[in-house]
């Protein structure tokens, strides 16, 4: 909890997420329709990769260590310049 109110972020474990609309900025969580500014899914120690299909397939990142989350960072910034 420490970490979510650092971040200023919304941490759900355990949950069951059954379909993201990311033009929407929504998705369904145990039957519940949650809507997001920005989403992290994190699914665990190791990467699992997402079946993504779409023009923003590409833009999907998978950060599992440091080196990745350097990669998410660039590509966050540039996306804001």
């Amino acid at each position: 909890m420490a970490m979510a109110s650092q971040l200023g972020a919304w941490i759900r474990v355990n949950q069951h997420v059954q379909r993201i609309v990311p033009s929407e900025h929504t998705l369904v969580v145990d039957n519940a329709l949650v809507s997001y500014r920005s989403l992290v899914l994190a699914t665990g120690a190791d990467a699992r990769r997402l079946n993504v299909a779409g023009d923003g397939a590409a833009d999907v990142l998978s950060i599992n260590d440091l080196d990745d989350y350097a990669r998410f960072r660039l590509a966050r910034y540039s996306a804001r310049v």
